[in-house]
């Protein structure tokens, strides 16, 4: 028994901590950081999973995969076997040598919105209201560092790489996941072999980087972030504006080389209109995945029913709109309502 990811995938997340030691991103109970990038691949954490897996024991770690699978149900792990196979050399100590070729990339918090949901642990822009997060004590804002070993990622990826995920912050906002999409656009083996994906908010796109997804043979997957239609989104994820992301979104959909799909996040701020959002964008996409927030615990959508939650919720944004020169009262007057 075992898992491809813990063989093939790296997990690169940095954070004031240094980077975070993960085996993905679904993986539970893990609280190790290293200093040193190239750490990563053979962390004691790694090890001693690939280890218990080599045993026959299903480890803590990887507990998502094993609730579903347990629910026979189709894992992560078991996808990611099909794609890569479970022939590995696996060292005494549970080390691995061979070559990374999917990559998870989340090299900062740099983004250009401060979503209601959000923190300053995720959204650079969220430090402009910093004082909210920390007066409603929901936030464990963790600022991402932004010394990233760039290099590290080049030489692994460049002329190596099958598939990288980039997330952040917001990956399209990043000069840095720019410049190293343009190398890779100028590498024969990338433009033929590697599979790029991406979570966006819709709002950083233009000319140059429609000009490097391009030259890409492969299909781009780009999942949009969108909570709402038109000026419900503008207020959630502020402060965009809904005809940029709209004609970015349509520009993804045109493009027969891009495959989108949309990520929609619920809470109480779009719980009633949940319905009306998911039949818009049928129209345009078979991919969209719908979240139920959990935290901070006063947005969720029992925050409409239980009274004590729902002061605070008010209460929080009334202080953004008072921030922000928005009007929570218009735009969503649902968590107003007795």
């Amino acid at each position: 028994m075992t898992c491809a990811r813990l063989y093939t995938h790296q997990y690169v997340r940095k954070t004031t901590q240094g980077y975070q030691v993960r085996p993905c991103c679904i993986s539970t109970g893990v609280q190790e950081y290293t200093n040193n990038i190239t750490d990563l691949q053979n962390h004691k954490v790694l090890q001693d999973t690939r280890l218990a897996f080599d045993k026959g024991i299903f480890p803590e770690v990887c507990s998502r995969c094993k609730i579903k699978e347990d629910a026979n149900k189709p894992s992560q792990r078991i996808q990611y076997n099909a794609r890569y196979g479970t022939d590995f050399s696996l060292e005494m100590d549970g080390s691995y040598y061979g070559d990374i070729v999917d990559w998870d990339i989340r090299p900062s918090n740099t983004c250009n919105l401060k979503c209601v949901m959000c923190n300053p642990g995720w959204s650079s822009k969220w430090n402009e209201d910093v004082e909210i997060a920390n007066k409603y004590g929901n936030f464990q804002p963790t600022i991402e560092n932004k010394s990233f070993n760039w290099d590290y990622i080049i030489e692994k990826t460049v002329g190596k790489a099958q598939r990288i995920s980039f997330l952040g912050g917001e990956p399209f906002y990043m000069k840095e996941v720019v410049k190293l999409l343009e190398l890779l656009s100028q590498n024969e083996y990338n433009v033929n072999n590697t599979k790029l994906r991406f979570n966006t908010n819709g709002i950083s796109f233009n000319d140059r980087l429609w000009n490097i997804l391009s030259k890409f043979k492969n299909h781009t997957e780009i999942t949009f972030s969108v909570e709402g239609i038109g000026k419900l989104n503008e207020y959630i994820r502020f402060p965009s504006v809904w005809s940029e992301w709209h004609s970015n979104f349509l520009r993804c959909v045109d493009d027969y080389k891009i495959i989108q799909g949309v990520n929609i996040t619920i809470g109480a701020y779009n719980y009633p209109v949940m319905e009306e959002i998911v039949e818009y964008f049928k129209k345009y996409t078979d991919i969209i995945d719908v979240t139920y927030i959990e935290e901070p615990s006063f947005l969720t959508v029992d925050a409409l029913t239980d009274k004590n939650k729902k002061t605070i919720m008010q209460n929080y944004f009334l202080d953004l709109d008072a921030k922000r020169g928005t009007n929570s009262k218009e735009i969503i007057p649902w968590i107003y309502n007795d």
